[in-house]
């Protein structure tokens, strides 16, 4: 076969058939993120934008879905044990990509030759007057006919380049085969191009559909779910999982026309009608058919749509085949199976600029209303630009996502909130983001109440520190401490706010009471003024006590605005001798590796029942947070609070600090910087109705959430007020399975109120173990940890121990 193009100008086409024309590249939008509406909507827009349209057009949607085999080290491009894990694992997984593309072809210009310049639509002296306005009047029907393309929803439509029209149109010509020489084809029996095998369906008469069906149905591949839709076609697009292309040509003619031939036809029946049940029904449908063209967006039209599979091998071939006839089965759609010429023609005229080489024969009579929703609409997922590797719903194929907005395109700040209820895979996900999040140079501070990031600590054993922080224990943290840098406004406000909390001052009430605070920021300013090392709250406390006559003198202060002996007595708690002294006291085993850590890590189970202690942890924490989050800007840091929903109603019985409160400032603060908070909660109910929580929710941009039940996603939405439909039905559509091997779950992420997606996490059975947080296998996994020191050499012997070589585990790597 042939090219069918003599000339291509950017996006303009001239076809040795004596057509013009214009095609477009549509980016579609991904498999399940169209909510009922969306694709209501979308498909009452294809029925306007081709309403737009002249007689003697031609339109042609090609939808080609190409099989490709992942490569690995594309995704998994870290040189440490888990991404070689995880590059053997995925590489030679299959995945599909489609591309779709339409164009828009004018007939009957009688004096075009191949003698014409470049470009048909800008240089017509050759063309007689009425085909100059001919071209013209199609030109901007068809640029209109775009604009309304370009307003789907989750669709983006762009002019072909001509170097990209030229090697699509070649790869179908050449029968997808991916060598350079053009192949032979041969329509027989077995048709075939090159050494792919084809197999053609063809949808050419009215009575090759059901009567009846819905333009929308629930989508099954997502079991139990009544939330996701596609529409009718939908099953023969991304979802079959085979090389293969969707085609849709439709004609429209003169409709005056088309109307008298319709008339004559509706009269012919009419005057048989009573002789046969068959010819009164199709009298009937007649009718009804007229009715609906009669209507002012609807236009009569010839439609043509056929299905073209391709395979090397004849039993795979045979297998696709079998596949769609059991779609086709269950849609009640009866296709023609073409062969020999009739497969020719259909093969041929579905070759972008051959179009009016259709048989007259396959094509039937439609309308637009009914035409447009026989075409797919979704395509493949896509890759961004940068971001997380995670899997796709359809294929588990790695898919590259871009959680933390890198470009801010959606969301101005990063923090987040990640809800799910208890055995949806809550710790392997989240450590999987953290796992990812290290790997991009991102700093960590994390708090957690359980043991759920110690294997995390351990497989970065050389940039990561876990603080198990127990009663009596040094904290480690030195809230004073300036780190050799210069005093300023921040820590003077930091370090008050500290001391404040010690003081179990509610803080509230002492903004409110002016001179008190400004009194104590004066106390601290003066500290640091004329101290200049060993910044310690032992030393502080020492110094205002042995010097708060000159501190008076020197800063103007009144003893009323502050109460020396109240001081010495509350804050004796936490120096040498007091009750609380360990909880200001560097550790040398470990303060200048908090500084230094990609990842720290505070587990604070055996403290959350003191409301207190827990509350003045916190606030110590914040110093951490400013050396290892905050202080740099070119680098991106976060702080995440594991099971938050626990810790987060305790409050101090006497001086009223909470937990709530503190995070609650923090996520106020942390997104004025370059970082991120994050909150781990079970169910959005556990954060009492308060301002603080209000607080947090409105500035939370990223949403997270596994599988939830009705109820916790119905709180959701009503917490975070989501409006959006589609993001209501992704949300609710996410699924795990842990029954078996490969086990995974899926993963919903919004993105402040612009986007919203679903992404599967499966693991290689390495990682699946390093993220493990309980049960028999972890008990093991520890005890032999103590024994190798090393993470990798455990989960090998773990591997080897619970024999997951040759027990359920389907695809697993093993690294020798």
């Amino acid at each position: 076969m042939k090219t069918p193009l003599i000339n291509v100008y950017q996006n303009a086409i001239i076809s040795s058939n004596g057509l013009i024309g214009l095609s477009f590249v549509i980016d579609t939008p991904s498999a399940y993120s169209l909510s009922f509406d969306d694709l209501k909507n979308n498909i009452l827009n294809e029925i306007k934008a081709l309403n737009i349209l002249g007689e003697n057009v031609y339109f042609h949607r090609c939808d080609l879905f190409e099989k490709q085999i992942t490569k690995g080290d594309e995704y998994y491009k870290y040189d440490n044990f888990l991404n070689k894990c995880e590059n053997k694992y995925f590489s030679g997984r299959e995945k599909y990509k489609s591309t779709t593309i339409i164009s828009f072809f004018l007939e009957d210009i009688e004096t075009l030759s191949k003698s014409y310049l470049a470009n048909p639509f800008s240089t017509k002296d050759k063309l007689h007057q009425k085909e100059r306005d001919l071209i013209s009047l199609f030109e901007r029907s068809v640029n209109n006919s775009v604009g309304v393309f370009n307003n789907l929803e989750g669709t983006v439509i762009r002019p072909i380049e001509e170097i990209e029209l030229r090697k699509f149109i070649y790869n179908i010509i050449n029968g997808l085969n991916d060598n350079s020489s053009v192949n032979p084809a041969s329509f027989d029996k077995d048709s075939s191009i090159g050494d792919n095998y084809i197999k053609i369906f063809s949808f050419s008469s009215p009575n090759h559909f059901s009567k009846e069906h819905s333009i929308i149905e629930n989508d099954k591949s997502i079991p139990k779910s009544q939330f996701v839709y596609r529409g009718f076609f939908d099953d023969l697009g991304i979802y079959f999982k085979f090389p293969h292309i969707c085609n849709q040509i439709i004609k429209i003619p003169n409709q005056e026309t088309a109307k008298t031939k319709l008339e004559i036809r509706k009269s012919t029946y009419n005057g048989w009608k009573g002789y046969k049940k068959s010819i009164e029904d199709s009298y009937n449908t007649l009718v009804d058919f007229e009715n609906s063209v009669n209507q002012e967006d609807n236009k009569i039209c010839y439609a043509h749509n056929n299905i073209i599979i391709f395979s090397k091998d004849k039993k795979e071939l045979e297998k696709a085949t079998n596949k769609l006839s059991e779609i086709f089965s269950n849609k009640e759609v009866f296709p023609f199976d073409a062969k020999f010429q009739y497969a020719q023609n259909i093969y041929n005229s579905s070759i972008i600029g051959r179009q009016n080489e259709l048989d007259d024969d396959f094509y039937y009579l439609t309308s637009l209303k009914d035409a447009m929703a026989l075409s797919p609409n979704y395509g493949s997922f896509k890759d961004d630009k940068e971001g997380f590797v995670f899997q796709d719903r359809i294929s588990n194929a790695p898919l590259i996502t871009d959680l933390m907005d890198i470009d801010r395109v959606n969301i101005a700040a990063r923090n987040g909130m990640f809800i799910t209820s208890t055995g949806e895979g809550k710790s392997s996900s989240l450590l999987n983001i953290c796992y990812q999040l290290i790997l991009s140079n991102v700093k960590l501070v994390c708090i957690e109440f359980g043991e759920s990031f110690g294997f995390l600590v351990k497989l970065f054993k050389d940039r990561a520190i876990q603080i198990k922080l127990r009663p009596n224990e040094p904290l480690g943290i030195n809230t004073f401490n300036l780190h050799g840098k210069q005093i300023d406004s921040s820590k003077i406000v930091s370090v008050t706010g500290f001391i404040l909390k010690l003081w179990r001052k509610n803080i509230e009430l002492m903004n409110s009471e002016g001179t008190f605070f400004v009194t104590l920021q004066k106390i601290v300013k003066n500290y640091y003024d004329n101290n200049n090392q060993n910044h310690t709250m032992q030393n502080f406390f020492d110094y205002t006590i042995n010097n708060w006559s000159q501190i008076k003198e020197d800063e103007k202060l009144k003893d009323k605005f502050f109460d020396i002996d109240e001081f010495e007595l509350v804050l004796s708690q936490f120096v040498k001798g007091g009750l609380y002294d360990f909880v200001c006291m560097e550790n040398d085993n470990f303060s200048n590796d908090i500084i230094n850590s990609d990842l720290v890590v505070f587990e604070l189970s055996e403290i959350k029942k003191d409301p207190f202690l827990l509350s003045i942890v916190l606030s110590s924490l914040e110093d951490t947070i400013n050396t290892n989050i905050l202080s740099d800007r070119s680098r991106l840091g976060g702080v995440i609070f594991e099971e938050f929903g626990e810790t987060a109603e305790l409050k101090d019985m006497f001086g009223g600090g909470d937990v709530l409160s503190s995070v609650a400032w923090l996520y106020q603060k942390i997104r004025k910087e370059n970082g991120f908070i994050w909150t781990i909660l079970q169910n959005i109910k556990q954060l009492p109705d308060n301002q603080y929580t209000e607080n947090i929710i409105s500035n939370v941009q990223l949403l997270m959430t596994l599988g939830l039940n009705e109820k916790v996603a119905d709180d959701i939405i009503e917490k975070f007020k989501i409006k959006d439909q589609t993001h209501i039905d992704l949300m609710k559509s996410s699924k795990k399975q842990f029954d078996t091997f490969p086990k995974w779950s899926e993963l919903f992420i919004r993105w402040g109120e612009n986007r919203a997606t679903v992404v599967r996490q499966e693991f290689p059975i390495e990682k699946f173990l390093a993220f493990q947080t309980d049960g028999e296998t972890w008990d093991w996994m520890n005890k032999d940890y103590k024994q190798t020191k090393d993470l990798e050499h455990t989960i090998k012997n773990t591997i080897k121990h619970f024999n997951y070589e040759s027990n359920n585990y389907n695809n697993s790597t093993f690294l020798e």
